[in-house]
């Protein structure tokens, strides 16, 4: 079955006439019109695909509790990826990427959170933990995803199972024209500080080359920038490939591919042999320094903004005579060169507490060392909590959180801000001051005839017992000019 594609594997199939010699152009116009049939199908019959691929930007704001057995992370998801994804799961880890605890996210509903994620996974205790996050995209021909990669923290080559990332996976048997060989059936991947580590899984594990008169074959898998635009000249994948054949013109390298948007090609080159390949009987393993690829002008910026790559898996075959055809490939996922790790952890601060009787809010300033988000954060005021709302999701460079009481607080009244990371309680508490109600002389939560006696009393001497709330026009003296306003204040009902 053709699959959607934006990395290449291919096979060639090179066939000779009863005595016809073996030529090199011939072979040469043999991986030429693969080529060009390949690039074609990406920019053409998938484009579609591709570009709702190329704009569902990954999540943002991504922020987790402190390592605890009941983990959570927060994210804040693109429009776009919202309506492609299906799932998005989090992924997470206690025993240095050996075992994988798989959790759900949803939608959150609350004020402060709206359209963001809340996911959560239950893990054996433990003071460290590394996960990072997948979104399943909606496809009817397989399973792809715009996913987080573990990171290969060794750079072993092959990197072990447990860090690879499944990048598409594909039916068994849906083949065209070839054989379980080309069968395609999972893109898995990895990187480190260096290189990108891809595995191409068939049906049946073995990757035959060919013979010296063909067929030849070549599996791969292609790489793109996920912000290039489609739409305009040159168009440009690069192919890691595996291969040995067609005279030489077929080997294990980088290739770069240049097309026009309507898929016509323009060129191709070997942009390197420095690359590492690997066949097991668990598949075949390839890997690239990212260099190759990001320092070529014709790549874009780097880092994108994904933080990663369009990448896709296919077979195909072309033969001596010009023939050539898809076998199988992989929907394009979009491979995310990110994870989070977080070992220990230190105690989130709580600065400026503060409360507004004007706009009736209290507000706290929190920021945690470790980008840690809080599990709870509330108010607790006159024996009631109250949940605090962030202004942001930046929980490193800190953001502000705000609640605003529905009526006055009382002066004196003790306002407790309890904040929790998942590991460690930080509080910090204030009393109001000043003013519930302006004109309240004697605090008794109403403005009345009583406050303008208490007043009165100040102005002339005979009481002694000033309160903030006497100094009607903010002069900071109590006098007539405060009683004036007073009355004003009580006569329109205020």
């Amino acid at each position: 079955m053709k699959k959607l594609m934006f990395l290449f594997c291919g096979v060639i199939v090179i066939g000779l006439t009863p005595g016809q010699e073996p030529n090199v152009q011939d072979a040469q116009r043999a991986v030429e019109h693969m080529l060009g049939a390949m690039t074609q199908y990406i920019v053409i019959e998938q484009g579609d695909v591709v570009r709702q691929l190329r704009q569902a930007n990954f999540i943002e704001n991504l922020a987790s509790t402190a390592p605890r057995q009941n983990f959570h992370v927060h994210g804040d998801p693109s429009d776009t990826l919202l309506s492609v994804y299906s799932e998005l799961n989090l992924l997470a880890s206690i025993d240095d990427q050996q075992t994988w605890y798989t959790g759900d996210c949803s939608l959150m509903v609350s004020s402060g959170y709206l359209n963001s994620f809340d996911c959560d996974v239950d893990l054996p205790e433990s003071e460290q933990v590394t996960w990072y996050l997948r979104a399943t995209l909606s496809n009817i021909n397989g399973s792809t995803y715009a996913t987080q990669t573990p990171l290969n923290t060794t750079g072993v080559f092959p990197p072990p199972s447990s860090i690879l990332a499944p990048l598409a996976i594909e039916a068994v048997g849906d083949v065209e024209l070839g054989t379980a060989s080309q069968d395609i059936v999972e893109l898995q991947g990895t990187y480190d500080t260096e290189k990108i580590h891809i595995k191409i899984v068939n049906e049946l594990n073995d990757f035959p080359t060919g013979e010296f008169f063909g067929p030849w074959f070549l599996y791969g898998a292609g790489i793109s920038n996920p912000e290039q635009d489609i739409t305009t000249t040159p168009v440009v994948v690069y192919a890691l490939g595996y291969a040995n054949g067609a005279f030489g013109e077929l080997h294990p390298g980088l290739l770069k591919l240049v097309a026009h948007p309507n898929g016509n090609i323009i060129s191709f080159e070997y942009i390197t042999d420095d690359i590492q390949y690997e066949i097991t009987d668990e598949g075949l393993y390839l890997s690239i320094d990212l260099n190759y690829i990001t320092s070529d002008p014709d790549f874009g910026d780097w880092p994108n903004s994904f933080g990663g790559f369009l990448i896709t898996g296919m077979t195909a075959s072309a033969d001596i005579n010009q023939n050539f055809s898809y076998h199988d490939g992989t929907v394009p996922s979009i491979m995310v060169l990110e994870t989070q790790f977080q070992a220990g952890n230190e105690a989130p601060v709580l600065e400026f507490p503060q409360y507004d009787p004007e706009i009736l809010t209290a507000s706290v300033f929190y920021h945690d060392p470790d980008g840690n988000l809080a599990l709870l954060h509330r108010a607790i005021a006159e024996n009631s909590n109250h949940v605090m709302i962030p202004e942001t999701h930046d929980y490193l460079g800190g953001t502000w959180f705000d609640y605003q009481f529905s009526e006055p607080l009382a002066a004196n009244t003790e306002i407790q801000f309890q904040y929790y990371d998942g590991d460690t309680w930080v509080n910090e508490t204030i009393t109001t001051e000043g003013c519930a109600l302006a004109g309240d002389a004697n605090l008794d939560g109403m403005l009345n005839v009583l406050d303008i006696v208490v007043t009165v009393e100040i102005i002339l001497g005979t009481s002694s017992e000033i309160t903030p709330c006497m100094d009607m026009n903010g002069d900071e003296s109590i006098d007539v000019l405060d009683i004036v306003v007073m009355v004003e204040a009580i006569l329109q009902g205020i």
